[in-house]
C-alpha cells in the first residue's frame, strides 16, 4: 500500500540534501506520494521551507499526509504528534543520546567534556519517535528496541562508480565553501598532488568532476563530515580529518575514524599531520578491504518495511473506525 508523506529536513548542507534525495527517489519507485519541506538553499536537489509553521501546518494538512519522516527537523516532528502519525526519524547523530559509546570513544580528548551538553540537546530533539534510523559507521549499543544502525547513506552517483574506483596519485581534499585556509595550507606545506573540491551548498547539484576524482584518489583529507566520510569509506579510501572547531559531531566522527583504523584525525591542520596520515596508509588500506556495505539495501528496505507496518496498522484502525460506525 502507498503512503503520503511528509518529509522534513532541517539541515542545509549539501551532504544532507544529498543524502536525503537518494531515500526520496527510493520512495517514488515504489509509488508513494511525497511533500519535501526543506531549507532553501537546498531548493535545487529538494523543495522550499514555507515561511512559518502555519504555513507549514496548512501545507501538511492540505496534503493529508499518512506518515512523516524527519532529517533532524523539529516542524515535521510536531505536525506529526499532533496529527497522531507515523514517525520515522533518520538521523546519523542520533547515536550520540540514543546509543552507549563505548568507552575508547567516550573517555578520549575532546570528548567527555561536550558529550554531556551534547546528549542534551539531542535528548530535546526529536523524543519519542515510532522508530529511529542511524546512519553511521559506528558501533554502538542500542539503548532501546526502536534503535537500529545502518550503513552511511550513498548517492547513486557514488554508487555508479564503485566498480571503476582505482589508487590515483592524487588525495581529494574537501574543505567547506569560503573557509577551511589552514587544510588548504597544510596540504600545500606537504607538497603533495591534491585536487580541492568545496563541501557547501551548491545550487547545481552537479558532482560528477567530485565523484571521479574520489573513485580515483589515494586518499581524502577534509574538514569532516558524515556523508563524505561515508562515501570515502564505501570506495575504500583512507581519510583524514581536521574537525571543525565548535562542531562536536565531526570531532566524535573523527574519533572513530581513528578507532576503527580506517584513518586518522588531528586537531590543528599541519604539513607534519599530512604526511603522517600518508605514511600510514598501507595499514588504514588493509582495514578497509575488510569493509563491507551492500550499497543502500539496508536502509532501504527498513524503509520499506517500516511503511508498510505503518500502511497495515493505518488499515486495521480504519477497518475498526468502520465497524464502529
Amino acid at each position: 500500500s502507498t503512503m503520503r508523506i511528509l518529509y522534513g529536513v532541517a539541515r542545509e548542507g549539501r551532504g544532507d540534501a544529498a543524502r536525503s534525495r537518494a531515500l526520496l527517489e527510493h520512495l517514488a519507485r515504489r509509488g508513494h506520494q511525497v511533500v519535501v519541506a526543506a531549507p532553501t538553499r537546498n531548493h535545487a536537489l529538494l523543495r522550499d521551507l514555507p515561511p512559518s509553521i502555519d504555513s507549514y501546518f496548512d501545507r501538511a494538512t492540505r496534503f493529508r499526509a499518512t506518515a512523516v519522516i524527519s532529517d533532524f527537523d523539529s516542524w515535521s516532528w510536531l505536525y506529526a504528534f499532533e496529527q497522531r502519525l507515523p514517525l520515522l526519524s533518520i538521523d546519523g547523530m542520533q547515536v550520540v543520546d540514543r546509543c552507549d559509546l563505548p568507552d575508547d570513544v567516550r573517555n578520549r580528548r575532546g570528548v567527555r567534556l561536550h558529550l554531556h551538553v551534547a546528549r542534551a540537546l539531542r535528548r530535546s530533539k526529536l523524543p519519542l519517535c515510532d522508530r529511529y534510523f542511524i546512519p553511521t559507521v559506528f558501533c554502538a549499543r542500542l539503548q532501546t528496541s526502536r534503535l537500529r544502525l545502518v550503513p552511511p547513506i550513498v548517492r547513486k552517483e557514488v554508487l555508479a562508480v564503485a566498480s571503476r574506483r582505482r589508487r590515483g596519485a592524487h588525495v581529494v581534499v574537501c574543505i567547506e565553501a569560503g573557509g577551511d585556509r589552514e587544510i588548504l595550507a597544510a596540504v600545500r606545506a606537504a607538497g603533495i598532488e591534491a585536487r580541492v573540491h568545496h563541501a557547501g551548498p551548491s545550487e547545481r547539484g552537479d558532482d560528477t568532476g567530485f565523484v571521479h576524482d574520489l573513485a580515483t584518489c589515494r586518499a581524502v583529507i577534509s574538514g569532516g563530515g558524515a556523508t563524505l566520510m561515508g562515501e570515502a569509506l564505501y570506495l575504500k579510501k583512507p581519510m583524514l580529518a581536521f574537525p571543525s572547531v565548535g562542531r562536536f559531531d565531526r570531532l566524535l566522527e573523527a574519533q572513530y575514524l581513528d578507532l576503527e583504523g580506517f584513518g586518522a584525525y588531528a586537531t590543528r591542520p599541519d604539513a607534519r599531520a599530512v604526511r603522517g596520515f600518508l605514511d600510514r596508509l598501507p595499514a588504514f588500506e588493509d582495514n578497509l578491504a575488510d569493509y563491507e556495505q551492500d550499497g543502500n539495501r539496508e536502509i532501504l528496505e527498513g524503509l520499506d518495511d517500516w511503511l508498510a507496518d505503518a500502511a497495515a496498522k493505518r488499515a486495521r484502525s480504519t477497518d475498526v473506525v468502520d465497524k464502529a460506525a
